[in-house]
């Protein structure tokens, strides 16, 4: 490994650098060009050396997941990729910045969710976030900082990131292919050529003489030569995958060289000025206040104001509404951000665009308190499921990156707030994974059975192994019909639990061992 990844070019292979434009909204076009061949700065012994590392990770990649499900293996495999792009980043001179490194830290502490909980929902969430935050750790230049990337900024970088990282497969292989030396290739083919022509013929001889001599020997060569399409192809996707993906990040970490200084602008004849952002935003807190007064007088006035003006229960009234609050609270965040960067920054355009956000904010909070309460009624009439934990659990994020919004607003630091924003969510996905979202569900809606409410059986048997240990310790207090339909879906799912080492997950282990230890508790017995 002497001399692998040496940091600099030398003399009489002059680097292919070009220098890192700024992005003003007229050179977009040019810029996205340029990001289908970013720049290189590569020897051509370190790009074979890149070529050899993707292989590792192709292979290990099969290694990891052919026949076998999601789980630790997810882990252990972004782990791998990470810990070898750091690795080779810094043999290479590039070594990766220390807040890069704690966002992808991060990154592989949300993937952890594959060996931990078992909620499909919940890993999906994780993943799309550790993807999130390895675009940003692979994905920006060296010369930003994470913490001061403005949405806008953040944006573009990341399509600049993910248009590099989607090419830098195909790049990396033409590269190895176009840096191998070709005298000593063309030799190697005609050895190989002439070995073949060689050692073919006469191992096909010899093979069927054997073949028809010894029917033990014939079943056996039978079975090696036994090629099936479907078992193949498998190995081949997995391997495929793998470089592609290692490819992209070592690339993009060693060799891709991306602007230092993004900064995503208007020119000032077309930024929003008093008039436009006044009307707009003086519109919508209109809107919202004439929103909010009618919540105020039904939702919050009780069942009886409602009953008395429509024909809905107050139930049936707080379904109806809850998904699209929830919804219009997460739109509000990217409306007022992408106004803020499009807006003039003359001291009176932005008291104006501060006073209209704290004014949308504050009237933002009344909507969100009365979707809180719309799930609270909600869930005391229809119980809770995975659909009405998630979207609920998005409302404190929120309340909490508003104020973060205002306050950058205000410090007029508009680069601080994704950072801060992106931090919070992580947390609250880390949050989310010692919750146990589905072992919630689960305990919630058992609770509402001591009140005389139903149990949906047939939807709780339908969550994931997370809440198995939640079902069994209180599997007494439910009818008898219920407690069959879960004790059958239960047993089935221990009979089904066949994870390996590679795709072994806390939840799915832990509620195997509940199942079998409560095994006797699990029957149907007076269900008729």
């Amino acid at each position: 490994m002497t001399g692998f990844l040496e940091p600099t070019v030398p003399s009489g292979e002059p680097a292919n650098v070009l220098p890192s434009p700024a992005l003003p909204m007229g050179r977009l076009a040019a810029y996205i060009e340029r990001l289908i061949a970013p720049p290189l700065a590569l020897r051509a012994a370190q790009v074979r050396t890149l070529a050899g590392f993707a292989a590792l990770i192709a292979v290990w990649t099969d290694v990891l997941f052919y026949r076998a499900g999601m789980g630790v293996n997810f882990t252990v495999w972004v782990a791998s990729i990470v810990g070898l792009a750091v690795f080779a980043g810094r043999r290479s001179g590039r070594a990766i910045p220390a807040d890069r490194t704690v966002v992808l830290a991060a990154a592989v502490l949300l993937c952890t969710v594959t060996a931990w909980r078992d909620s499909n929902a919940l890993k999906a969430f994780g993943i799309l976030g550790a993807m999130g935050l390895l675009a940003v750790g692979f994905g920006l230049a060296p010369g930003l900082a994470v913490r001061r990337v403005n949405p806008v900024a953040c944006v573009a970088a990341a399509a600049a990131g993910g248009i590099s990282m989607a090419v830098a497969p195909l790049r990396l292989a033409a590269g190895a292919w176009q840096t191998a030396p070709r005298g000593r290739t063309t030799e190697s083919l005609r050895l190989a050529l002439r070995v073949l022509i060689l050692a073919v013929p006469l191992l096909l001889i010899f093979g069927m003489l054997f073949k028809a001599a010894d029917a033990v020997f014939a079943a056996q060569v039978d079975r090696v030569l036994d090629f099936r399409l479907d078992r193949v192809m498998p190995h081949v996707w997995w391997l495929v995958f793998g470089f592609v993906v290692s490819a992209a990040a070592l690339m993009t970490s060693v060799a891709v060289t991306l602007p230092d200084d993004m900064a995503v602008t208007l020119p000032e004849r077309h930024r929003l000025g008093r008039v436009e952002v006044g009307v707009t935003l003086g519109l919508l807190s209109t809107l919202f206040a004439l929103f909010v007064g009618i919540q105020i007088r039904y939702l919050f006035g009780g069942e009886e104001a409602v009953l008395s003006s429509i024909d809905l229960t107050y139930a049936q009234y707080a379904r109806q509404g809850f998904f699209q609050l929830v919804v219009a609270s997460l739109l509000l965040l990217p409306v007022l951000a992408g106004i803020d960067w499009a807006r003039r920054r003359d001291a009176t355009s932005s008291r104006q665009f501060l006073a209209f956000s704290i004014t949308l904010v504050a009237l933002l909070f009344v909507i969100m308190a009365s979707a809180w309460q719309r799930l609270a009624i909600y869930r005391e009439a229809f119980g809770l499921t995975e659909l009405r934990f998630y979207a609920a659990a998005t409302l404190p994020w929120l309340a909490i990156a508003l104020v973060w919004f205002l306050v950058s607003v205000a410090r007029r630091r508009m680069e601080f707030f994704l950072a801060g924003a992106a931090c919070l969510a992580a947390v609250l996905l880390l949050a989310l994974y010692a919750l146990n979202p589905d072992g919630f569900i689960a305990r919630t809606n058992l609770s509402r059975v001591a009140e005389g409410h139903e149990f949906d059986a047939q939807y709780a048997s339908n969550l994931s192994a997370d809440s198995i240990p939640s079902l069994i310790d209180r599997f007494e207090i439910l009818p008898a019909a219920e407690r069959c339909t879960l004790a059958t879906a239960i047993l089935e799912r221990r009979a089904a639990h066949d994870d390996g080492l590679r795709s072994w997950n806390w939840s799915r282990y832990r509620a195997a061992r509940l199942t079998t230890a409560n095994e006797s508790r699990l029957t149907c017995e007076g269900s008729k």
